[in-house]
């Protein structure tokens, strides 16, 4: 009598063989991106995640209050630049410039007033390798960013916040793409 051979322990086999290389890539992609430094909402991500209803009601507060474009007009050395406009997965607009564009300055409109502190930074998306603050200023209904070089090609967000008080800020993100 013949006897029949079964393959499904290797395959049982594989798979927990697949699972441990898996865990292994994943913490090793984790060690170039860890989550302990993501200051996208100018906070540590603890205190993101222990008080997120009183963020949500603190940028509701905000938005009650005042109004915040963000849209903005994107000023390369002075002058409006010609700006190609790309859509996200989330059709969050993304805006392309050239990379001769040195000196770029962004001008948002807003109702805010000057008694509104603004915490403005770059960044790249993926790291926080090429964080740089940047200056901002309130002046007639706008949130003007003056003058900022950005020192690679690729994907960049400026993210900001409004704050009025500690209950009342809102968090708002600019993204473009240098090419």
């Amino acid at each position: 009598m013949k006897k029949k051979k079964t393959f499904w322990p290797y395959g049982i086999l594989l798979s927990i063989i697949a699972c441990v290389i898996a865990c292994g890539y994943t913490v090793y992609v984790c060690l170039d991106y860890p989550v302990y430094v993501d200051n996208s909402s100018f906070d540590t991500y603890q205190n993101v995640d222990n008080y997120k209803n009183e963020f949500d009601a603190a940028q509701d507060c905000f938005n009650e209050k005042f109004s915040f474009d963000s849209n903005a007009t994107l000023l390369s050395q002075g002058i409006k630049s010609d700006e190609t406009i790309l859509q996200s997965k989330k059709h969050k607009r993304i805006v392309q410039i050239a990379k001769s564009s040195d000196d770029i300055s962004l001008s948002f409109d807003t109702n805010a007033s000057k008694d509104i502190s603004a915490d403005v930074f770059l960044t790249r998306p993926e790291t926080s390798q090429f964080d740089t603050p940047l200056t901002a200023t309130l002046d007639d209904n706008k949130l003007q960013i003056a003058n900022f070089n950005v020192p690679k090609l690729g994907r960049w967000q400026v993210k900001i916040k409004l704050s009025q008080n500690k209950n009342c800020f809102g968090i708002y993100n600019y993204e473009f793409f240098v090419k």
